[in-house]
Protein backbone atom coordinates (compact mmCIF):
# COMPACT_ATOMS: atom_id res chain seq x y z
CA UNK A 1 0.00 0.00 0.00
CA UNK A 2 1.47 3.30 -1.11
CA UNK A 3 1.64 5.97 1.55
CA UNK A 4 0.77 9.41 1.80
CA UNK A 5 4.11 10.48 2.22
CA UNK A 6 5.18 8.61 -0.53
CA UNK A 7 2.82 10.02 -2.80
CA UNK A 8 4.03 13.60 -1.32
CA UNK A 9 7.69 13.23 -2.10
CA UNK A 10 6.38 12.12 -5.60
CA UNK A 11 4.91 15.06 -6.09
CA UNK A 12 7.97 17.19 -4.72
CA UNK A 13 10.32 15.73 -7.31
CA UNK A 14 8.13 16.91 -9.74
CA UNK A 15 7.99 20.38 -8.50
CA UNK A 16 4.04 19.91 -7.40
CA UNK A 17 4.14 20.58 -4.06
CA UNK A 18 7.19 21.58 -1.45
CA UNK A 19 9.24 18.92 -0.26
CA UNK A 20 9.03 19.96 3.04
CA UNK A 21 5.06 17.93 3.02
CA UNK A 22 6.66 14.83 3.26
CA UNK A 23 9.40 15.45 5.77
CA UNK A 24 6.28 16.82 8.26
CA UNK A 25 5.15 13.15 8.19
CA UNK A 26 7.81 11.37 8.95
CA UNK A 27 8.66 12.91 12.29
CA UNK A 28 6.77 15.09 14.77
CA UNK A 29 7.74 18.32 13.77
CA UNK A 30 4.62 20.16 13.56
CA UNK A 31 4.89 22.11 16.64
CA UNK A 32 8.09 23.79 15.61
CA UNK A 33 6.56 24.97 12.38
CA UNK A 34 3.48 25.57 12.78
CA UNK A 35 4.29 28.46 15.66
CA UNK A 36 4.95 31.65 13.38
CA UNK A 37 1.32 32.65 13.99
CA UNK A 38 1.99 32.80 17.92
CA UNK A 39 5.16 34.41 17.81
CA UNK A 40 5.20 38.10 19.34
CA UNK A 41 3.97 41.37 16.76
CA UNK A 42 8.32 42.62 16.70
CA UNK A 43 9.58 38.91 16.05
CA UNK A 44 6.87 38.44 13.20
CA UNK A 45 7.60 41.91 11.34
CA UNK A 46 11.51 40.87 11.85
CA UNK A 47 11.30 37.92 10.25
CA UNK A 48 9.36 39.40 7.82
CA UNK A 49 11.38 41.95 7.28
CA UNK A 50 14.95 39.97 7.38
CA UNK A 51 13.82 37.36 5.02
CA UNK A 52 12.92 39.87 2.30
CA UNK A 53 15.89 42.65 3.30
CA UNK A 54 18.54 39.81 4.25
CA UNK A 55 18.17 36.61 2.37
CA UNK A 56 21.34 34.50 3.18
CA UNK A 57 19.48 30.87 1.78
CA UNK A 58 16.44 29.85 0.57
CA UNK A 59 15.12 27.26 2.49
CA UNK A 60 16.09 24.72 -0.38
CA UNK A 61 19.52 25.67 0.21
CA UNK A 62 18.78 25.23 3.65
CA UNK A 63 17.96 21.70 3.12
CA UNK A 64 20.46 20.91 0.56
CA UNK A 65 23.01 22.02 3.10
CA UNK A 66 22.19 19.89 5.79
CA UNK A 67 23.94 16.57 5.07
CA UNK A 68 27.19 18.67 4.57
CA UNK A 69 26.44 20.11 8.34
CA UNK A 70 25.95 17.26 9.69
CA UNK A 71 28.70 15.25 8.26
CA UNK A 72 31.15 18.00 9.81
CA UNK A 73 29.46 16.66 13.11
CA UNK A 74 30.79 13.46 12.53
CA UNK A 75 34.02 14.29 10.90
CA UNK A 76 34.93 16.48 14.54
CA UNK A 77 33.77 12.95 16.59
CA UNK A 78 30.65 14.51 17.85
CA UNK A 79 28.23 11.80 19.71
CA UNK A 80 25.83 9.92 18.32
CA UNK A 81 23.30 12.16 20.24
CA UNK A 82 24.79 15.44 18.79
CA UNK A 83 24.63 14.34 15.19
CA UNK A 84 21.19 12.93 15.27
CA UNK A 85 20.17 16.42 17.02
CA UNK A 86 21.73 18.45 14.18
CA UNK A 87 19.71 16.62 11.52
CA UNK A 88 16.24 17.03 13.42
CA UNK A 89 16.96 20.61 14.49
CA UNK A 90 18.05 21.91 11.08
CA UNK A 91 15.14 19.86 9.25
CA UNK A 92 12.86 21.81 12.04
CA UNK A 93 14.50 25.26 10.98
CA UNK A 94 13.72 24.46 7.08
CA UNK A 95 10.41 23.08 7.62
CA UNK A 96 9.72 26.27 9.32
CA UNK A 97 10.76 28.32 6.29
CA UNK A 98 9.66 26.41 4.14
CA UNK A 99 6.10 26.13 5.10
CA UNK A 100 6.29 30.03 6.13
CA UNK A 101 7.74 30.75 2.85
CA UNK A 102 10.95 32.72 4.52
CA UNK A 103 14.50 33.01 3.92
CA UNK A 104 17.52 32.09 5.66
CA UNK A 105 19.59 33.82 7.74
CA UNK A 106 20.89 33.39 11.44
CA UNK A 107 18.79 36.59 12.81
CA UNK A 108 15.68 34.36 11.51
CA UNK A 109 17.11 31.45 12.98
CA UNK A 110 17.75 33.07 16.37
CA UNK A 111 14.30 34.61 16.49
CA UNK A 112 12.71 31.42 15.94
CA UNK A 113 15.06 29.49 18.27
CA UNK A 114 13.83 32.15 21.07
CA UNK A 115 9.84 31.37 20.21
CA UNK A 116 10.47 27.99 20.48
CA UNK A 117 11.84 27.55 23.43
CA UNK A 118 9.38 25.96 25.48
CA UNK A 119 8.54 23.45 23.36
CA UNK A 120 11.95 22.02 23.08
CA UNK A 121 12.04 20.86 26.77
CA UNK A 122 14.94 20.08 28.06
CA UNK A 123 17.22 19.81 25.17
CA UNK A 124 17.43 23.93 24.97
CA UNK A 125 20.68 24.19 24.83
CA UNK A 126 21.40 21.85 22.37
CA UNK A 127 19.14 23.25 20.16
CA UNK A 128 20.70 26.70 20.55
CA UNK A 129 24.29 25.27 20.03
CA UNK A 130 23.36 24.31 16.24
CA UNK A 131 21.14 26.99 15.38
CA UNK A 132 24.47 29.19 16.21
CA UNK A 133 26.68 26.41 14.39
CA UNK A 134 24.61 26.51 11.29
CA UNK A 135 24.98 30.11 10.97
CA UNK A 136 29.18 29.91 11.38
CA UNK A 137 29.16 27.00 9.01
CA UNK A 138 26.77 28.96 6.20
CA UNK A 139 29.50 31.58 6.88
CA UNK A 140 32.79 30.13 7.12
CA UNK A 141 32.16 26.61 5.84
CA UNK A 142 33.20 24.73 8.61
CA UNK A 143 32.45 24.02 12.40
CA UNK A 144 35.98 24.31 13.67
CA UNK A 145 35.96 22.94 16.98
CA UNK A 146 38.57 25.45 18.36
CA UNK A 147 36.72 28.35 16.37
CA UNK A 148 33.14 27.71 17.47
CA UNK A 149 34.00 26.88 21.41
CA UNK A 150 35.00 31.09 20.66
CA UNK A 151 31.75 32.02 19.53
CA UNK A 152 29.73 29.46 21.28
CA UNK A 153 31.43 31.31 24.23
CA UNK A 154 29.94 35.12 23.41
CA UNK A 155 26.70 33.80 22.07
CA UNK A 156 25.73 31.44 25.05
Amino acid sequence: MIQTRQILKYYAVKGLCHLGYTLILEVSYYSYVNVFKDFSESHKQSIIQLSKDNPLLTPQAVFEKIDGFVALFEKNRYAHTATVGARHVMTALYLFLDMNEFNYCPDIAYIWYNEIIPITGVCYRTWRRIVILFGYYTHEGDICASSCRELLTICL
